[in-house]
């Protein structure tokens, strides 16, 4: 029997390129939500498909009132957030859900005989 000590914490990944006038390159970055469920993880993923379509389609059209993500949390508040993955510079290559290591360094299986 297999039993799993720790909740997995979900953490959504952001590829993206980056740089200045004279060189670029990739970065990767975990945003800075972490929750425990993985509907809100899909949530906060599919939030940033559809803003990347948006600003792909008209990337001067966003002012302070509607720059800001609105993700959600395990407590149910809203976080809002600046795209770090769009700017001058920025491109986003690629988002997705992962399981955060910071929060699951201690995640644990415990094997029984029964």
């Amino acid at each position: 029997m297999l039993n799993i000590i720790n909740k997995i914490y979900y953490n959504i990944q952001i590829k993206y390129i980056t740089g200045d006038s004279f060189n670029s390159f990739e970065e990767v970055e975990n945003l800075e939500i972490v929750t425990s469920s993985i509907d809100i993880a899909k949530y906060n993923l599919d939030l940033i498909k559809k803003r990347h379509h948006l600003y792909e389609n008209n990337p001067t059209g966003f002012t302070e009132d509607n720059y800001q993500l609105e993700f959600k949390t395990d407590s149910g508040e809203i976080r809002k957030m600046s795209p770090f993955w769009e700017g001058y510079f920025e491109q986003l290559i690629s988002a997705k859900i992962v399981i955060d290591e910071d929060e699951n360094k201690d995640l644990e299986f415990i094997l029984h005989n029964i």
